[in-house]
């Protein structure tokens, strides 16, 4: 996505220039620049907004995030609208093809090219979201095709779980039972310890080194930015799309959510 989002920008604005190309005098083709950066931004600025509302509102349905960021886009491109008609109005009449520059038909045109890009970039972040979804299911599924795997080949061992957690903090190493550990947190790259004790400890090793050293029936890798302790659990909440959010019985530092993909897994593992 981190690509993909550039090259529907550049393709759209391409898209857009090509009818401008053909029918304006060689002499309006200086704007050309300025109208292709108009097209991406405006699209780039709708696809924020969408994203924005998408994860901070999960809760919210389709059609009201859909009219949200329908309003907010409209609000945002007619400011631009308004404001190049009082700057540059020759740009404005150029990208619009406006014929009457009265308010009414400037907001009209202003409402359907919002509506084009809401629904271009509406549709792109729901693809990225699937997307997302199907690489995540696709992973628990090459997980679960692993221990297959282990489970075929009879292994005998059984792997030993680390009982305890050796922590620094200043100029001491302190050994931290596990059963002290309410979650591990990644954030900005950095792994935090939090205890039940409400303390808070910064780790220098990483999250999937945690996952792997610790019992699976006792902490659950939730995301990638949480693994959690069973006795840490509070409740769960059933959101959008069958995700689930989990409460701890503590603060966290931000919102738990469990994917579709691994909302069943969980729950089983709650039941263990």
């Amino acid at each position: 996505m981190k690509f993909k989002l550039p090259f529907i920008a550049v393709s759209l604005s391409f898209i857009a220039i090509i009818p401008k190309f053909l029918k304006n005098p060689i002499v309006s083709w200086h704007i050309l620049p300025v109208y292709f950066i108009y097209i991406a931004l405006s699209f780039l600025a709708l696809y924020a907004i969408n994203a924005f509302l998408w994860s901070s509102k999960p809760h919210f349905s389709h059609g009201t995030k859909f009219g949200i960021a329908y309003a907010c886009g409209f609000l945002l491109l007619t400011f631009v609208h308004v404001l190049l008609f009082h700057i540059q109005p020759e740009w404005l009449i150029y990208f619009l093809n406006l014929k009457d520059t009265g308010l009414y038909s400037l907001l009209m045109i202003t409402a359907f090219r919002t509506f084009i890009f809401q629904i271009i970039a509406y549709a792109c972040l729901f693809f990225f979201k699937n997307q997302e979804e199907k690489m995540a299911f696709q992973q628990e599924i090459d997980q679960l095709n692993h221990y297959l795997n282990d489970l075929r080949n009879n292994l005998t061992t059984r792997k030993e779980y680390k009982n305890s957690i050796l922590t620094r903090f200043q100029d001491k190493i302190i050994p931290v039972d596990i059963s002290e550990i309410a979650f591990f947190h990644l954030s900005n790259g950095i792994v935090f310890q939090y205890l039940f004790s409400r303390q808070k400890y910064i780790q220098n090793e990483t999250l999937e080194s945690f996952e792997n050293d610790l019992d699976p029936a006792i902490f659950y890798r939730a995301n990638r930015q949480f693994l959690i302790h069973r006795k840490a659990v509070e409740k769960v909440e059933q959101i959008e799309n069958r995700k689930l959010k989990v409460l701890l019985t503590q603060p966290s530092p931000e919102d738990i959510i469990i994917s579709k993909a691994k909302s069943t897994a969980f729950i089983k593992w709650l039941e263990m």
